[in-house]
């Protein structure tokens, strides 16, 4: 692999010794090879010069359902029980293979072109091996890094999601996992999305963890919403001795201060999805600042497209707004203030601590990985901030990110996604698969008002 070096770039490198600076950034053999002011530079390599562009460690989002990328916009300002009915319902047992396909590689290609260069894929959509592979086959193509985490099946979700449930989790991952310990060139490694003690009851949660950890494979359990939360899930595994560093807690926003606390004790982490948690009546507000006060710094996630925007940048700033809110209409301040800079590092070095991939992304760090973004602070809608972590996190969007690089490789260059006969391809069988779920949607719905059961 050619070497790149971009020159006299302003490097927000979420690296503690490092820092920021202006300075050179080499790359080869797909990983940082060198990072700071008059690196030396092998003859060959092709340099970039990067004045006025900021390099940041590419986003990491740690919990979106990627299969529901081709619906996007159908759950929009619903609340939380709208959405499980319009897409978990409605939608879950229409979906074929071809259709997660469709959904992950659109999400895939969506987030890179947004400088998202990781997604921990939340995938409640197991319907079949053929539907797992599906999934594998979408992460794979559209070219990013990614964590498969194997969730349950889409069928019966209401079953799924019981208490005292008698249901197990499904074990093809097994199967899967037995070829290998990543797919894709070492680009997608795997993970369990857990329903946890709020979801399915505290002995299926049990049993769930306990084939998650036989497999050695790190683990994600949704907990805290404002329905759920009276039944304490962080407080029932404490009680079992179940937590641990391998879990990550997705959202925690009616979660008890406590069990943050237990939470932070175990070594676990927890990922935020600030905008659809604003935006989404019945999950509650973001958690943010109580989970730093906890000694939690959490990651961030944009978790349903048909409900939220697919971009970090807006979560980076609903993170931001949802304190200001709550000092707004509640009159108290948070108890620790969140910053720019906070809210950077949540989507970059702490979504890859959360992924349990902090060895290798999430910092520009000689040795690690080469995924990183480019975001060009000469646009107008960008340029003349006072301080540049402002300009990204309160200006940045989608269009300003002009370079992606996933393990040395540009996927996207000069603001153009560098496939653009996989995007078109992307695009196409997205849209296919959502004339053809919305059609069987409707035949559905028309069905049961006339009380007539369709064929399946």
């Amino acid at each position: 692999m050619s070497a790149l070096v971009y020159r006299n770039a302003l490097l927000l490198t979420q690296d503690p010794v490092l820092g920021e600076l202006t300075g050179d950034l080499l790359i080869t053999d797909g990983r940082i090879a060198d990072i700071g002011r008059g690196i030396e530079v092998p003859e060959h390599a092709e340099s970039v010069d990067a004045t006025g562009l900021v390099i940041v460690p590419g986003f990491i989002d740690t919990h979106r359902h990627m299969w529901e990328t081709t619906l996007r916009g159908a759950a929009a300002w619903e609340d939380w029980i709208g959405y499980a009915r319009i897409i978990r319902s409605e939608f879950g047992g229409l979906v074929t293979p071809e259709d997660v396909y469709a959904g992950d590689l659109l999400g895939a290609i969506g987030a890179l072109e947004a400088g998202i260069t990781t997604i921990r894929d939340e995938s409640h959509v197991q319907n079949s091996p053929e539907h797992t592979e599906a999934v594998l086959q979408g992460l794979v193509d559209g070219g990013g890094r990614a964590v498969l985490a194997y969730g349950w099946p889409s069928i019966d979700t209401y079953a799924w999601r019981a208490q005292d449930n008698p249901r197990r989790h499904p074990t093809y991952i097994r199967e899967v996992y037995g070829r290998g310990p990543t797919a894709g060139d070492g680009r997608v490694s795997f993970a369990l999305m857990l329903r946890g003690p709020e979801l399915s009851g505290i002995e299926a949660a049990r049993a769930d963890l306990e084939f998650a950890r036989q497999l050695g494979l790190r683990s994600s359990m949704h907990v805290g919403g404002v329905e759920s939360s009276r039944l304490r899930g962080i407080e029932a595994l404490a009680r079992e001795g179940l937590l641990g560093p391998d879990l990550l807690f997705v959202h925690c926003c009616a979660t008890s201060d406590e069990e943050l606390r237990m939470i932070a004790d175990s070594g676990g982490n927890v990922s935020v999805a600030a905008y659809i948690e604003l935006a989404m009546p019945g999950l509650g507000a973001p958690a943010t600042s109580r989970l730093m006060a906890a000694g939690i710094r959490p990651s961030l996630s944009i978790d349903a497209e048909p409900s939220a925007p697919g971009d970090m940048f807006s979560v980076m700033r609903a993170a931001l707004l949802a304190d200001s809110a709550a000092q707004v209409f509640t009159g108290t301040s948070p108890a620790i203030k969140l910053t720019e800079r906070d809210v950077l590092a949540f989507a970059t070095i702490e979504g890859a601590r959360a992924c349990g991939l902090d060895h290798e992304i999430g910092s520009l760090t000689p040795g690690k990985a080469a995924d990183l973004a480019v975001l060009d602070l000469r646009q107008p809608g960008v340029s003349a901030a006072v301080d540049p972590v402002s300009a990204v996190v309160n200006y940045g969007h989608p269009g300003a990110v002009v370079d992606v690089v996933v393990a040395g490789r540009h996927v996207k260059r000069d603001g153009r996604m560098v496939d653009q006969a996989l995007v078109d391809r992307a695009v196409g069988v997205a849209e296919q698969s959502r004339d053809r779920l919305m059609f069987e949607r409707t035949r559905l719905l028309k069905s049961a008002a006339a009380g007539t059961a369709i064929p399946r």
